[in-house]
């Protein structure tokens, strides 16, 4: 209890900022206090701080800030979530008659507000904490995902909408930037299926990035990045060779090629190459790109491991699946160390080389693999989710000895 207790002190539960000159255990105590309290024993005491401290709106996402601040590009947003979900467990685990009942998804937009309001063109002092706008982005893709594996992309849609009429109203006696909900409110119609609505709402993104008061090449890249992600979506894959480039070309006027930026960006080119049966340009951009991350974010980051996922794909689609089974099969392996066995990506992860094993004629390894993925799904996501009901299909299928009706339509992109 003595992380928490430092972070109930009065001063870190109502600040952002943390004198580290008075508080020197603040950052270690943010980080860290999930950890200590799943490992600890059960007593009354601890169990009263922790309800307490979680009831807070306010505590609780001032010290969520502080976390997403301290360790901005190490830490997904999927590991904070995790951490979050599994001392909400922990909570309603207990017999004390208090529960404690938050939404974890409502909490990050609602500190991504905060932390808005704290960028450059709203401080004062120079000194306020604060996240980058790509680091931002990256927040708001994880999060638009995991109100989609949620089933929650209408309560995502609300508070997008909220969000952005709160402040537009704000606007009024300060200005405010607009674009970055108008992305996130894209990205939550993408999962939704809503291509041409995602385009619209990101055109509307950009033109109020271009007339916002902090307009910057490198905010409109991530937008431009966005469309040409759409774009490939429509098969318009040469509108979206053209979009990438295009932010890539602003961003290598700024950056170096080591900048999460610019790797971001690679990425995305190389999956519209995969698109375009530019299978070798793919690996090549995908390989660089997995090497920065490596050494930026690590080698088992779940970003990192997307990009090793699409190394996979290219692999496969090159007909080189011993290597793209073995690639996959470690990006598994690694998930369910780092997310857990029932985190949708791990079980997703699941599916893929499932798929990848059918192709190599392993269809015994097939089957056991996915029905491995079923059953998580079946506890992590329901019965009636899409993820559930195509591995569902795909076990029916793999039982009838049908390899030849795994239609392109059915396959998993």
């Amino acid at each position: 209890g003595l992380c928490l207790s430092c972070l109930n002190t009065p001063e870190l539960s109502q600040a952002l900022d943390i004198d580290k000159t008075l508080y020197p255990f603040g950052d270690y105590a943010t980080a860290y206090w999930c950890h200590h309290l799943l490992n600890s024993d059960p007593a009354p005491e601890l169990e009263t701080k922790v309800l307490r401290f979680l009831s807070s709106a306010n505590r609780r996402r001032l010290w969520l800030a502080r976390w997403l601040i301290l360790d901005q590009g190490m830490l997904s947003l999927q590991s904070m979530l995790k951490s979050i979900r599994s001392v909400l467990e922990w909570t309603n685990s207990l017999e004390n008659t208090h529960k404690c009942y938050f939404d974890e998804l409502e909490d990050v937009l609602e500190i991504l507000m905060t932390l808005d309001s704290r960028q450059p063109q709203n401080c004062h002092s120079g000194n306020e904490k604060r996240i980058s706008n790509f680091e931002r982005n990256m927040v708001l893709r994880d999060l638009s995902r995991e109100y989609s594996i949620a089933g929650r992309l209408e309560s995502g849609m609300r508070h997008f909408k909220a969000a952005l009429t709160k402040v537009a109203k704000e606007s009024c006696e300060q200005p405010r930037d607009t674009a970055w909900l108008l992305n996130g409110l894209g990205l939550i119609y993408d999962q939704q299926g809503n291509t041409e609505l995602a385009i619209k709402t990101q055109l509307e993104a950009l033109e109020a990035q271009r007339t916002s008061t902090t307009d910057s090449e490198v905010d409109k890249s991530l937008i431009i990045n966005e469309l040409g992600r759409l774009y490939r979506h429509l098969g318009d894959f040469q509108k979206a060779e053209k979009m990438h480039l295009l932010a890539l070309k602003a961003l290598r006027s700024l950056f170096s090629d080591r900048d999460p930026q610019i790797i971001w960006t690679l990425n995305t080119l190389a999956r519209c190459y995969r698109k375009q049966g530019r299978l070798e340009d793919a690996i090549k951009l995908h390989s660089q790109s997995r090497a920065s991350q490596s050494r930026l974010l690590g080698a088992e980051h779940p970003h990192t491991l997307w990009t090793s996922s699409d190394i996979a794909k290219c692999h496969r689609d090159l007909g080189e699946l011993d290597k793209a089974c073995t690639i996959q099969k470690e990006v598994t392996i690694i998930r369910q160390k780092v997310l857990g066995p029932l985190h949708n990506d791990t079980l997703w992860s699941m599916n893929d080389l499932g798929l990848m094993y059918e192709l190599a004629g392993q269809l015994d390894e097939a089957l056991e693999i996915h029905q491995k993925a079923f059953e998580g799904q079946k506890t992590s996501l329901g019965f009636e989710h899409t993820s559930t009901s195509w591995s569902q299909r795909t076990i029916k299928r793999l039982r009838c000895n049908d390899f030849h009706s795994m239609a392109e339509g059915d396959k998993k992109e």
